[in-house]
């Protein structure tokens, strides 16, 4: 029976959004209030700059836009952190939650199937010299003369 309730209070507490997260919507970021990063941004000490508004409004609907298309592909795991992360900078900003993206899938890419190839040297594209570019070719791959 205390089984029962624990499940019903812990679904009770998913479908409020009570468990600490903000609720994922398929397909799509979390919302962000962007009027209202941008208006404080734009309001300075020097007054305020109906210009810095445009401007960080297009920044963040450009930032929102690519974090949108690429919102499925990303795993849950990821995108989840890094809207905590952003939701804890006190920001809510599209384009830090993006550069946290970027950040997570760089450090969480799987190594390359194929082993990247070695760069070669100037001594190895030059015949007549060896790898040090003495020009002394005369030795065999083991280095024997």
């Amino acid at each position: 029976m205390k089984l029962i309730a624990l499940g019903g209070l812990v679904g009770f507490m998913v479908l409020c959004g009570l468990s600490g997260g903000a609720p994922r919507a398929q397909g799509l970021p979390p919302r962000y209030d962007t009027n209202g990063l941008c208006f404080r941004t734009a309001n300075s000490i020097d007054g305020f700059s109906p210009d810095s508004v445009t401007s960080c409004l297009a920044t963040q609907s450009n930032a929102y836009n690519r974090v949108r298309r690429a919102w499925d592909s990303i795993l849950p795991a990821l995108s989840d952190d890094c809207d905590a992360q952003t939701r804890a900078t006190g920001k809510q900003d599209y384009v830090a939650l993006e550069n946290c993206l970027k950040v997570q899938i760089s450090q969480n890419a799987p190594p390359p199937l194929v082993p990247l190839t070695k760069r070669r040297s100037p001594a190895q594209d030059d015949p007549g010299k060896d790898d040090f570019g003495t020009g002394d070719t005369s030795k065999d791959d083991m280095g024997q003369h």
